[in-house]
């Protein structure tokens, strides 16, 4: 399969769901029925699976070894691989959306309301403020599925 004619730049930690919702929409479409278009699966680009990731690179353009850093895999209960290192539920969560909202801002600047994008590091919990621009993370309210709250554009929309 070629690649997509449609594509984004990939942030810097940006996870492999923030990366394909902002292509889904990119491609005027939602992440679970943009991912099931390009032999996909939503929920597994969401777990960071390998396959599902290569995969994502492959249309993209973007850099396997990226995607897999800013993933998150559950490898057992509560327990979680994030970039090179692991982490717990009480330290990580993996389905709440927290930005920074000036990162979000410069993006929709940029890229309009496909900007937005969500950062690894952002669902860290002992992380407060955005490394960059020193200001505090927002969570947004969660939505009514899991694999919805993966949607970053939606929730920011």
């Amino acid at each position: 399969m070629s690649r997509l004619a449609l594509t984004l730049p990939l942030q810097e930690g940006e996870t492999p769901a923030s990366f394909a919702a902002r292509l889904s929409y990119r491609n005027r479409t939602k992440p679970r029925d943009f991912c099931s278009d390009m032999g996909l699966r939503w929920p597994h680009v969401c777990s960071g699976h390998s396959d599902q990731l290569r995969r994502l690179a492959h249309l993209s353009g973007a850099s396997f070894e990226r995607l897999e850093l800013a993933s998150s895999r559950l490898i057992s209960p509560s327990r979680y691989q994030v970039g090179l290192s692991s982490a717990t539920s009480g330290t990580f969560r993996r389905a709440i959306t927290r930005v920074c909202p000036t990162c979000v801002l410069e993006a929709m600047e940029r890229y309009g309301k496909i900007g937005p994008f969500q950062n690894l590091e952002w669902l860290l919990l002992c992380v407060a403020v955005c490394r960059v621009h020193n200001v505090p993370l927002i969570q947004l309210p969660n939505a009514v599925h899991a694999h919805k709250t993966y949607d970053v554009v939606q929730q920011t929309l």
